[in-house]
């Protein structure tokens, strides 16, 4: 009987390296397609990116030792290097994103404590002007809204501004995401009209003396807050991306916020 043919040391070690290489590229485009993935903050790999440069390196090597014909050597190279920048700039992309969203969530954060501060001072301030007064549960049906801030009690005038917020405008808006973004707000607070349970107070407007309820302060609305199962509707908006802070003295308030056309 013959002896089983041995497979020569070259035979073996140019297999050896086919399969590290084919190895290699399995998981190199594996890593990267998991790069690619990633959309989840909290989920991101710190070390991915130098996972992949590892991993092209070793590519790179093993394509080396096999030996092919430069043209292929080249094509197989530039596919690998390639793909690397393509997810390179994918992580950029979602580290950028990432660090956006972690920013805004920070200053978001920082901006409701300020107005929920501010609140419980003006809140105090006005108990002290003009003696107690203390918020009354409203039904859906006694509350029409005008547009993301504004809204009309028992169906009659003057309009209520609520304080403490300001959203876009819909009739009056500057630019087409503002009217858009309005829209958006407009129908959160219906909805949150719709479906809690209601408590307002009127509060007193930032006018001068003897101007409140005038042409000459706030357009002769009158000033007041609206809570939906407890918390105010203004920092529901503002959490959502749909209203932002605006906190006014006593007697002025500073320029109104508008940050949507810019």
């Amino acid at each position: 009987m013959a002896s089983p043919i041995r497979e020569s040391g070259a035979l073996g070690d140019l297999r050896g390296t086919m399969l590290r290489t084919i190895f290699c590229l399995i998981a190199f485009l594996s890593l990267s397609g998991t790069v690619e993935a990633q959309f989840n903050c909290d989920a991101r790999d710190p070390n991915a990116a130098a996972t992949l440069a590892k991993l092209l390196s070793d590519y790179e090597n093993n394509l080396r030792e096999l030996g092919l014909p430069q043209d292929t050597y080249e094509r197989l190279l530039r596919q690998g290097k390639e793909q690397l920048i393509k997810k390179h700039d994918t992580m950029r992309r979602i580290d950028d994103s990432c660090d956006r969203q972690r920013k805004e969530s920070q200053e978001r954060e920082v901006l409701e404590k300020n107005l929920r501060d501010q609140q419980t001072r003006q809140s105090t301030d006005d108990v002290s002007r003009r003696g107690a007064v203390s918020s009354v549960p409203i039904t859906p049906d006694e509350v029409r809204v005008i547009d993301g801030d504004t809204i009309r009690l028992h169906h009659q005038k003057p309009d209520v501004r609520l304080v403490g917020f300001n959203a876009p405008e819909t009739r009056r808006a500057l630019c087409k995401a503002e009217r858009e973004l309005g829209g958006k707000a407009t129908r959160r607070l219906r909805n949150l009209v719709k479906s809690s349970k209601l408590d307002f107070e009127f509060v007193p407007c930032a006018c001068s003396a003897g101007k409140e309820r005038t042409p000459y302060c706030n357009y002769g609305r009158r000033c007041g807050t609206l809570k939906a199962n407890g918390q105010d509707v203004g920092l529901i908006l503002i959490h959502e991306n749909l209203a932002v802070p605006f906190v006014c003295g006593q007697t002025r308030c500073p320029p109104t916020p508008k940050p949507w056309c810019r």
